[in-house]
C-alpha cells in the first residue's frame, strides 16, 4: 500500500504539480492537499497521513508555526518542509523545530522523491 502524503501548500499550481509529478510513483500518494493550517488540522484527523509536505508559506499561521503545533499534536509524524528558500538558516530553523527534512521548491523531482522516501524511512534529509 502506498504511503499517504498530506501536501500543505497554499498555491494551487504547486498542489496540482506535485500531485501530477507523484502520480507515477507506486509507493507515494497525495491523499489530500490543503492551503491553510485549519484545513491541515482537519486533514490530519480525516486522512491520517504517513507524511506531511509542509510549505513555509502556509496560510494563517505560517509553516514554521504550524510545524510547532504539529510536533505537539503528532510528534512522530514525518514532516518534509518544502521551502521557497534555498538557505541553510531556514533549513536549520525548520530542523530545530522538528522537521525531518528540508528541500527548496527549486529541487528537481528526483531529489524530492528521494527525500520523501528517506524521510519515510526515518532518516533526516536536507537537499
Amino acid at each position: 500500500m502506498p504511503s499517504r502524503i498530506l501536501l500543505a501548500d497554499p498555491v494551487l499550481v504547486v498542489q496540482n504539480g506535485i500531485r501530477a509529478l507523484l502520480s507515477d510513483e507506486e509507493e507515494l500518494r497525495i491523499c489530500t492537499t490543503v492551503g491553510s493550517a485549519v484545513e491541515a488540522h482537519r486533514a490530519l484527523r480525516e486522512y491520517a497521513p504517513d507524511l506531511v509536505i509542509l510549505s513555509l508559506s502556509l496560510e494563517e499561521t505560517g509553516g514554521l508555526n504550524f510545524l510547532e503545533e504539529l510536533r505537539v499534536s503528532h510528534p512522530d509524524l514525518p514532516v518534509l518542509v518544502f521551502g521557497r528558500y534555498d538557505q541553510a538558516e531556514v533549513a536549520k530553523q525548520a530542523l530545530a523545530i522538528g522537521a525531518d527534512g528540508y528541500v527548496p521548491k527549486t529541487t528537481p523531482i528526483d531529489t524530492l522523491i528521494e527525500s520523501l522516501h528517506r524521510v519515510l524511512d526515518g532518516d533526516t534529509y536536507v537537499a
